[in-house]
């Protein structure tokens, strides 16, 4: 997986990208969560200078990208992610006008952010498993907070 260090201008950017339009429409409601995938959208722009940045205007994606539009997907975590980990997606954002993901994962201990791979909204939901509120997710032990559908890091296309 690649890895980036996250700087103090990255994070100081990431800041200044939480009142985007786009970005009222997130569930994270504080500055430190909607900074986190912030990051990775800095990241995921500075990697792919071609991306047109859409998420200050767009609650549905966040970039096109080659005709194709791209949900930047980034976990908190405290640790490095391992191949069994798992992704999400809120039910609520399946339907949502998305061809592509693409997942990070922020590591808060380390301040790194690793990218995790790609996949297409259809393999996506192909693939995934969904889990509803409340339930005990048995991978994991987790209560499952919000319906959403899960997806482990080793199915992503890592390019």
């Amino acid at each position: 997986m690649k890895r980036w260090k996250i700087t103090n201008d990255i994070i100081d950017l990431a800041s200044k990208w939480n009142d985007f339009n786009g970005n009222q429409f997130s569930i994270r409601k504080d500055g430190v969560n909607r900074s986190i995938g912030n990051i990775a959208e800095i990241i995921f722009s500075r990697t792919y200078s071609d991306a047109i940045r859409i998420s200050n205007i767009d609650k549905n994606a966040d970039f096109i990208l080659k005709g194709k539009r791209i949900d930047v997907k980034c976990k908190e975590r405290s640790v490095y992610c391992k191949d069994f980990y798992e992704v999400s997606i809120e039910e609520r954002q399946i339907d949502f006008d998305v061809d592509w993901y693409a997942f990070y994962s922020y590591n808060n201990k380390e301040s790194v952010l690793e990218f995790l791979g790609w996949i297409s909204k259809k393999e996506f939901i192909d693939k995934s498993r969904k889990l509803i509120s409340g339930e005990v997710d048995s991978n994991n032990g987790w209560i499952v907070n919000v319906d959403c559908r899960n997806l482990k890091i080793n199915e992503l296309i890592n390019v």
